[in-house]
């Protein structure tokens, strides 16, 4: 049984890195819910074992890499080996996608910290991809409002994330 102060570490440990994890896994899986749940069972067999409160992000990616290969392989899915060999090559490495996954969660911090309306624009715009008639509607705005807010929350993300956002936009 886990101390209220482990259970809290394990949450938080579970909220900062699952989404990544995820994203991560759907590049071996191609499907967002098959990843979810493998990193899902990743992190209760890491907790039975005893061993997830202790573990470093890059021995979670390291898991979860290999909880796809695991699945990939029961499944009986095999690729040419030609294709695996290009496969692996062009796979980046564990702590090249650990540290974009850490740029994108400072984005994703900093899009937080944007005031609630310009936050909540941004999202429906570039997350939900939504239009900027279809996000004005909804939130009973005009769409030059809409506008500005998008305008001033990239103007305001510009300030610290230029390069990341040529990148990503």
């Amino acid at each position: 049984m886990l101390s209220p102060a482990d259970r809290e570490k394990a949450v938080e440990l579970f909220n900062r890195h699952f989404n990544h994890l995820v994203l991560f896994v759907n590049q071996y899986t191609h499907s967002i819910p098959t990843a979810e749940d493998l990193v899902q069972d990743m992190f209760v067999r890491l907790l039975e074992k005893g061993q997830l409160l202790d573990s470093p992000p890059a021995y979670l990616f390291v898991c979860a890499r290999n909880a796809a290969r695991n699945y990939l392989r029961d499944r009986h899915e095999h690729v040419e080996l030609a294709e695996a060999q290009a496969a692996a090559s062009a796979d980046p490495g564990i702590e090249e996608t650990l540290t974009y996954f850490e740029r994108l969660q400072e984005i994703h911090d900093a899009v937080s910290e944007l005031p609630p309306r310009c936050n909540e624009v941004l999202r429906k715009i570039y997350y939900e991809n939504k239009h900027y008639d279809e996000v004005a509607a909804e939130m009973g705005l005009s769409v030059n409002t809409v506008k500005t807010h998008v305008y001033l929350a990239i103007k305001a993300l510009k300030k610290n994330f230029t390069l990341y956002l040529l990148l990503f936009v």
